[in-house]
């Protein structure tokens, strides 16, 4: 699903531990992710550089992942 050069992709994984996860891209994942490290956000996986995407995970409240993705370091 996306609207305006912004995607927002859902996913439900039933049996498994995380119900569900949902990866927003962004343009500066760093940022991001640095503003969650200040504010104390439960990060699931640090950055972590992929061939197709720069992404950080973390947990919502409920125990779902959120993902936030950018372009991959090259």
């Amino acid at each position: 699903m996306g609207l305006g050069g912004h995607r927002l992709i859902l996913s439900l994984h039933q049996g498994t531990l995380c119900e569900g996860w949902t990866g927003i891209g962004a343009g500066d994942v760093r940022m991001i992710h640095q503003l969650c490290e200040s504010r104390g956000v439960r990060i699931s996986i640090g950055l972590t550089n992929t061939p197709w995407v720069l992404e950080f995970r973390l947990w919502n409240q409920d125990g779902n992942t959120i993902r936030f993705g950018s372009d991959p370091d090259i």
